[in-house]
C-alpha cells in the first residue's frame, strides 16, 4: 500500500513539474441515453473514439436502465468490458440526491452495485470502486454530504470529481430532436473547446501548474459520431490521455470541497468557491438555435 501511495505522489510530481496537459475520460448513464434498438451501434462508435486515441474509460451504470431491457443493455455493458474500460456506479436509477432522503439515496447506490459490479468482476475479477454522483449533486445539506462521503467509503467507493464537460447532454437533447444536426453537431464541437480553454483559464486561477482533468461526456447518439472529433482536437492542444486513477492522483483533488448547494457545476469552481476566489472568467455560452432546438 505504502508503494502505491509513493508512485501516485510521484507520478503527481511529475504532472505538476512538466506543467502538462493530461486529461481523463469518463462517460455516465450507461448503458445508453435514446432508443436502445440502436444502442450496440452508437456504443460501437464510442468506443471505436476511445480505441482510436488508446483511451480507457470509465462509464457508469444506471443498471434499472440495463435491467429494463436486460439483453440490449447487457450487451452494451460486454462491449465496454471487452474492450477494456472499467464500469462505476452512477446509483440504481440516476436518483436526485437533492429530491430524495439520504436513506433512499444511499439504498439506491447499493442497488447499483449488483448487476454491472457482478458482470464487471465476471470480466475481469475487478471490484467496482469508483462512484459518479448523478446530476453532480453532492448533498444539500450537510447531513447529505457528509453521510453520503461516509456511505461511500463504508462501500470502498471512490466520488469521481468533473473538472471538464461541454454540456453534451443539453446539446445531444437538442440533436435529436432537430433537422439542423449538422449545425448543432458544429455548435457542440465549438462550445465544448471554448469550455475547455476556459476551464484551462480558471485553473490557472486556483492552481499553479496544469491539471490532470477529468473530463465528463455521456453515452449518446451525439457523442457516437462526433467524439473523435472533441478528442483529435483536444491531442491537437497538447493533451495527453490517462486513466481516471491516475488523473486523480494529482493534488488538485486534494483541494477542500465544502460546498453544500443544490445543484452540480465542476469541482474546479466548488475549489474556488471553497478558497473564497472570485473569477472575472465568462463561461461560453450556448448558441440561441440550440436553445430553441433544446426547448422544442
Amino acid at each position: 500500500m505504502k508503494k502505491l501511495v509513493l508512485l501516485g505522489f510521484a507520478f503527481a510530481v511529475t504532472l505538476t513539474a512538466r506543467a502538462q496537459k493530461y486529461v481523463a475520460f469518463t462517460m455516465d448513464d450507461l448503458p445508453f441515453v435514446g432508443n436502445y434498438d440502436s444502442a450496440s451501434i452508437y456504443t460501437e462508435g464510442i468506443l471505436q473514439a476511445f480505441d482510436k486515441f488508446g483511451i480507457k474509460a470509465v462509464g457508469f451504470v444506471n443498471d434499472k436502465f440495463v435491467l429494463d431491457q436486460k439483453d440490449k443493455g447487457t450487451k452494451v455493458l460486454q462491449a465496454w468490458l471487452e474492450k477494456g474500460h472499467e464500469l462505476g456506479n452512477h446509483t440504481f436509477s440516476h436518483m436526485s440526491l437533492t429530491e430524495s432522503s439520504l436513506e433512499d439515496y444511499i439504498e439506491d447506490i447499493k442497488a447499483g452495485q449488483q448487476y454491472s459490479a457482478e458482470l464487471q468482476k465476471k470480466y475481469n475479477g475487478q471490484e467496482m470502486r469508483y462512484f459518479r454522483h448523478p446530476y453532480l449533486q453532492t448533498g444539500n445539506d450537510s447531513l447529505k454530504r457528509y453521510g453520503l462521503e461516509a456511505a461511500l467509503q463504508g462501500m470502498s467507493l471512490q466520488a469521481v470529481p468533473v473538472t471538464i464537460d461541454g454540456s453534451d447532454w443539453y446539446f445531444n437533447q437538442a440533436y435529436v430532436k432537430s433537422n439542423r444536426k449538422e449545425e448543432i453537431a458544429k455548435a457542440y464541437i465549438n462550445y465544448t473547446l471554448d469550455n475547455v480553454a476556459y476551464l484551462e483559464k480558471l485553473t490557472a486561477e486556483i492552481h499553479e501548474g496544469s491539471a490532470a482533468h477529468i473530463f465528463l461526456v455521456h453515452a449518446n447518439p451525439l457523442n457516437a459520431k462526433y467524439l473523435s472529433t472533441i478528442l483529435q482536437a483536444l491531442k491537437d492542444r497538447g493533451y495527453q490521455f490517462i486513466s481516471v486513477d491516475k488523473a486523480l492522483s494529482h493534488p488538485i483533488y486534494q483541494k477542500p470541497d465544502t460546498v453544500i448547494v443544490p445543484g452540480g457545476f465542476s469541482w474546479l469552481h466548488r475549489w474556488r468557491i471553497s478558497a473564497k476566489q472570485k473569477t472575472s472568467l465568462k463561461e461560453p455560452e450556448i448558441p440561441r438555435f440550440v436553445k430553441e432546438a433544446y426547448e422544442k
